[in-house]
């Protein structure tokens, strides 16, 4: 299963369209979808910390907080251990134009 949000349910449950989400029967049915990243952003505001910007395509996720940029592959890493950033430079590049792409 691809990577998906709660946008995709309201498509995917009653075949209208939704101007964020993905309609994922196609997936549930065992077909293959064309990828895509999804990109969100969250803040503390009781800590006032800057905002974070995470980007997930496939089995990666670029994590951007506060001037720290992160990579992870969540397929070998799911507990987001092993930062990968300096050893996957054209992944980083891919995920913050994803990014960027908002």
């Amino acid at each position: 299963m691809p990577p998906s949000w709660f946008a995709d349910w309201i498509p995917t449950l009653t075949g209208m369209r939704a101007p964020d989400g993905a309609d994922l029967r196609p997936v549930l049915a065992g077909k293959k979808v064309k990828e895509r990243a999804l990109r969100w952003q969250f803040e503390d505001k009781l800590v006032k910390t800057p905002p974070s910007i995470a980007v997930r395509r496939g089995k990666w996720k670029l994590l951007d907080s506060g001037g720290e940029t992160a990579l992870y592959d969540l397929g070998s890493d799911s507990a987001e251990t092993r930062n990968l950033i300096a050893t996957e430079p054209a992944v980083a590049r891919q995920l913050r134009a994803d990014a960027a792409q908002r």
